[in-house]
């Protein structure tokens, strides 16, 4: 964001009676937009959400399992241009705030910042800041000037080049397209360099426009963890630090139960980061803490709302709330220290994750006892809310669909 706009911005205002007309977020349906919708709403903000049309059937179901806080649901065409919906949504509606629930629609809303803002104002970082962060090999060479450690990274233009890297990582690699996001793009070679070798060939092969090959990477084993913040100006105003419990691959990839912890290493680097990015607003970096040095390595940054969202709110970081505070130039309140060792649990995700990757029952019967187990655990909340339950019980009917509609398939 410019930085003059900024400081026009940051007057002194004070949090009194506070009048935040209505929002509307993209990506709506996902557990990222729940999070803010909540935390609007339970400031008294209305919410419309758009989402996808995916047919009438699933269209219905979805609206009659929205949050009590939303009050519309609009469902565009995947086959229209999505510039074109969105301006004409908001020009025949007044919303003071748009916001995006993923990936993808952070970066659509960024990178079309300065038409939408002439009908609302848009809550995402400028997009040539935006793409630094989000472009994996744009980040890593920040993260080498930096002196951050992260995993040993090359580039195969080439068979002779992917052999030499093979050879190098004893066929151990994890493979990432450059603007790859939720996990999407990702090969992970555990095996031998022929196994890899042959895979990535026949997976990814050579033939890239403007050198924006696939970034192949050491493969680390140890504990995940995310450093979420938000900054003004490149100025940091809160970072948390949370480890993932459990995720969606089992194996790997986003958090599904996740606590807050305390890791002043990562808090340093990430203040770095955004100091290095003059970064404002939100933003969440993954870590690997690698268990052969016992040091954390830097993994990649996601400048959008991720999936733990809640987690950070109910920490005590609102962060949704905190983008409308310094948009409308009211200063973000002092932060006292977040809730350390606050798990929250995604039921629902818990369920998928170990009925869709549980390799074998021996591994499902012990996801399943581990499952049970945390409901003994102390400090803990859960994405089920009983005075908002009804996006919960949507979601469980979609898990559970999903789930039988698998084994069906594997059956036939």
């Amino acid at each position: 964001m410019n930085n003059n706009i900024l400081n026009k911005f940051f007057v002194s205002k004070k949090m009194e009676n506070i009048q935040i007309g209505k929002c509307i977020i993209i990506n709506g349906f996902s557990r990222n937009s729940l999070a803010i919708t909540r935390s609007l709403g339970k400031k008294g903000v209305t919410i419309d959400l758009i989402s996808y049309d995916d047919g009438e059937k699933i269209n219905k179901f979805r609206e009659r399992h929205t949050s009590k806080y939303v009050d519309s649901v609009y469902f565009i065409s995947r086959n229209e241009p999505l510039l074109d919906q969105l301006i004409s949504i908001l020009s025949n509606n007044r919303y003071e705030f748009i916001f995006a629930g993923g990936t993808d629609g952070s970066n659509f809303i960024s990178k079309h910042k300065l038409k939408l803002s002439n009908y609302t104002t848009v809550v995402a970082e400028d997009y040539d800041k935006l793409v630094k962060a989000h472009d994996k090999h744009m980040v890593l060479e920040i993260i080498k000037k930096l002196n951050i450690p992260f995993p040993k990274s090359y580039k195969a233009k080439d068979k002779t080049e992917l052999t030499e890297i093979a050879k190098n990582l004893n066929g151990k690699a994890i493979v990432k397209f450059p603007d790859s996001f939720a996990s999407k793009g990702i090969f992970i070679a555990d095996k031998d360099e022929t196994y890899f070798i042959e895979r990535y060939t026949e997976k990814f092969g050579f033939e890239y426009e403007d050198g924006d090959y696939p970034i192949i990477q050491e493969l680390l084993k140890g504990d995940l963890f995310d450093t979420t913040s938000f900054s003004v100006n490149g100025a940091p105003k809160a970072i948390l630090t949370q480890k993932r419990v459990m995720t969606a691959w089992l194996k790997g990839g986003g958090g599904i139960v996740n606590r807050t912890t305390n890791h002043p290493e990562i808090i340093k680097h990430a203040q770095k980061i955004i100091k290095e990015l003059e970064w404002s607003g939100h933003m969440e970096i993954d870590w690997i803490f690698n268990e052969r040095d016992q040091k954390f390595y830097f993994i990649e940054i996601n400048p959008k709302f991720w999936g733990t969202t809640q987690l950070t709110i109910s920490a005590g970081y609102d962060y949704p709330y905190w983008n409308i505070l310094m948009y409308k130039g009211i200063e973000i309140p002092d932060n006292k220290k977040y809730k350390i060792g606050l798990t929250y649990r995604w039921i629902e995700e818990e369920i998928l994750a170990i009925f869709e990757h549980s390799s074998n029952f021996f591994v499902l019967l012990f996801e399943s006892i581990k499952f049970l187990g945390r409901f003994f655990q102390f400090n803990v909340q859960y994405s089920i809310q009983f005075k908002d339950f009804k996006p919960f019980k949507g979601i469980m009917i979609e898990t559970i669909w999903s789930i039988f509609k698998k084994r069906i398939k594997l059956k036939k």
